[in-house]
Protein backbone atom coordinates (compact mmCIF):
# COMPACT_ATOMS: atom_id res chain seq x y z
CA UNK A 1 0.00 0.00 0.00
CA UNK A 2 2.78 2.52 0.81
CA UNK A 3 4.66 1.63 -2.39
CA UNK A 4 1.25 2.63 -4.48
CA UNK A 5 0.74 6.12 -2.48
CA UNK A 6 4.63 6.55 -3.38
CA UNK A 7 3.90 5.66 -6.65
CA UNK A 8 0.98 8.48 -7.41
CA UNK A 9 2.72 10.94 -5.78
CA UNK A 10 5.82 10.74 -7.75
CA UNK A 11 2.90 10.45 -10.90
CA UNK A 12 2.03 13.71 -9.34
CA UNK A 13 4.72 15.67 -8.77
CA UNK A 14 6.15 14.92 -11.95
CA UNK A 15 2.83 16.08 -13.58
CA UNK A 16 3.23 19.57 -11.71
CA UNK A 17 6.67 19.81 -12.71
CA UNK A 18 5.80 19.50 -16.38
CA UNK A 19 3.34 21.60 -16.34
CA UNK A 20 5.55 24.38 -14.74
CA UNK A 21 7.76 23.19 -17.28
CA UNK A 22 5.61 23.86 -19.44
CA UNK A 23 4.35 27.13 -18.11
CA UNK A 24 7.94 28.57 -18.22
CA UNK A 25 8.49 28.20 -21.73
CA UNK A 26 5.12 29.71 -22.43
CA UNK A 27 6.26 33.05 -20.13
CA UNK A 28 9.51 33.02 -22.26
CA UNK A 29 7.46 33.17 -25.78
CA UNK A 30 4.78 35.60 -24.42
CA UNK A 31 8.24 37.72 -22.86
CA UNK A 32 9.63 37.55 -26.37
CA UNK A 33 6.74 38.82 -27.88
CA UNK A 34 6.55 41.88 -25.62
CA UNK A 35 3.95 40.75 -23.85
CA UNK A 36 5.11 41.13 -20.50
CA UNK A 37 2.14 41.36 -18.24
CA UNK A 38 0.66 38.15 -19.77
CA UNK A 39 4.50 36.59 -19.30
CA UNK A 40 4.53 38.06 -15.30
CA UNK A 41 1.13 36.14 -15.10
CA UNK A 42 2.41 32.99 -16.49
CA UNK A 43 5.87 32.68 -14.91
CA UNK A 44 3.77 33.39 -11.18
CA UNK A 45 1.51 30.38 -12.05
CA UNK A 46 4.43 28.20 -12.98
CA UNK A 47 5.99 29.17 -9.48
CA UNK A 48 2.39 28.27 -8.00
CA UNK A 49 2.77 24.72 -9.32
CA UNK A 50 6.23 24.18 -8.49
CA UNK A 51 7.63 26.87 -5.66
CA UNK A 52 10.78 24.85 -6.54
CA UNK A 53 11.53 25.68 -9.41
CA UNK A 54 14.31 27.31 -10.43
CA UNK A 55 13.35 27.76 -13.89
CA UNK A 56 10.45 29.58 -12.84
CA UNK A 57 11.97 32.33 -10.57
CA UNK A 58 14.35 33.00 -12.88
CA UNK A 59 11.97 33.61 -15.58
CA UNK A 60 9.81 35.75 -13.41
CA UNK A 61 12.96 37.66 -12.54
CA UNK A 62 13.76 38.00 -16.05
CA UNK A 63 10.58 39.75 -17.01
CA UNK A 64 10.61 41.80 -13.74
CA UNK A 65 14.04 43.04 -15.03
CA UNK A 66 12.09 43.89 -18.51
CA UNK A 67 9.53 45.68 -16.87
CA UNK A 68 12.38 47.65 -14.64
CA UNK A 69 11.31 46.25 -11.47
CA UNK A 70 15.15 45.96 -10.52
CA UNK A 71 14.87 44.88 -6.99
CA UNK A 72 12.20 42.45 -7.37
CA UNK A 73 14.42 40.78 -10.37
CA UNK A 74 17.33 40.18 -8.01
CA UNK A 75 15.06 38.52 -5.43
CA UNK A 76 13.99 36.12 -7.91
CA UNK A 77 17.10 35.41 -9.45
CA UNK A 78 18.54 35.17 -5.55
CA UNK A 79 15.28 32.38 -5.35
CA UNK A 80 16.87 30.73 -8.39
CA UNK A 81 19.97 30.53 -6.80
CA UNK A 82 18.89 29.48 -3.49
CA UNK A 83 17.31 26.13 -5.68
CA UNK A 84 20.29 25.83 -8.12
CA UNK A 85 23.53 27.17 -6.82
CA UNK A 86 25.58 26.52 -9.81
CA UNK A 87 22.66 27.95 -12.09
CA UNK A 88 25.33 29.91 -14.77
CA UNK A 89 22.60 32.54 -16.03
CA UNK A 90 21.28 33.42 -12.26
CA UNK A 91 24.72 33.72 -11.55
CA UNK A 92 25.39 35.90 -14.40
CA UNK A 93 22.03 37.99 -14.26
CA UNK A 94 22.85 39.10 -10.09
CA UNK A 95 26.08 40.00 -11.21
CA UNK A 96 24.82 42.47 -14.11
CA UNK A 97 21.76 43.74 -11.76
CA UNK A 98 24.63 44.25 -9.30
CA UNK A 99 27.04 45.75 -10.80
CA UNK A 100 24.00 48.25 -12.43
CA UNK A 101 23.34 48.91 -8.64
CA UNK A 102 26.55 49.81 -8.01
CA UNK A 103 27.49 46.91 -6.06
CA UNK A 104 30.58 45.78 -7.73
CA UNK A 105 32.38 43.80 -5.23
CA UNK A 106 28.82 41.56 -5.05
CA UNK A 107 28.89 41.86 -8.87
CA UNK A 108 32.30 40.40 -9.20
CA UNK A 109 31.83 37.81 -7.14
CA UNK A 110 28.85 36.24 -8.99
CA UNK A 111 30.65 36.97 -12.10
CA UNK A 112 33.65 34.81 -11.13
CA UNK A 113 31.35 31.94 -9.94
CA UNK A 114 29.79 31.76 -13.14
CA UNK A 115 33.27 31.96 -15.19
CA UNK A 116 34.48 29.29 -12.32
CA UNK A 117 30.99 27.29 -13.38
CA UNK A 118 31.70 27.54 -17.57
CA UNK A 119 35.28 26.57 -17.44
CA UNK A 120 33.85 23.75 -14.69
CA UNK A 121 31.46 22.81 -17.59
CA UNK A 122 33.92 22.07 -20.11
CA UNK A 123 31.75 22.71 -22.96
CA UNK A 124 32.07 26.51 -24.30
CA UNK A 125 29.27 25.63 -27.32
CA UNK A 126 26.58 25.09 -24.72
CA UNK A 127 23.80 27.77 -24.73
CA UNK A 128 22.72 29.36 -21.91
CA UNK A 129 20.32 32.02 -20.52
CA UNK A 130 19.88 35.07 -21.38
CA UNK A 131 19.20 34.82 -24.88
CA UNK A 132 20.29 30.92 -25.67
CA UNK A 133 24.08 32.39 -25.34
CA UNK A 134 27.06 30.30 -26.03
CA UNK A 135 29.12 29.56 -23.13
CA UNK A 136 31.93 30.88 -24.76
CA UNK A 137 30.25 34.29 -25.48
CA UNK A 138 29.18 34.55 -21.83
CA UNK A 139 32.76 33.62 -20.43
CA UNK A 140 33.99 36.71 -23.34
CA UNK A 141 31.58 38.84 -22.03
CA UNK A 142 32.16 38.17 -18.04
CA UNK A 143 36.19 38.33 -18.61
CA UNK A 144 35.47 41.77 -20.13
CA UNK A 145 33.16 42.96 -17.07
CA UNK A 146 36.29 41.71 -14.91
CA UNK A 147 39.09 43.04 -16.94
CA UNK A 148 37.46 46.88 -16.64
CA UNK A 149 37.63 46.08 -12.93
CA UNK A 150 34.12 46.92 -11.92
Amino acid sequence: MAADATDTAAVLNAGREGTAHALVLDARRLADAGRLDEAFATAREAIEHDKMDPQAHYMLGTILRARGETTQALAEFERALYLHQDFIAAHFSVATLWHQLGADAKARRHFGIALSLINAAGDMDMLLEPGDISARNMAEIIKTFLERRI
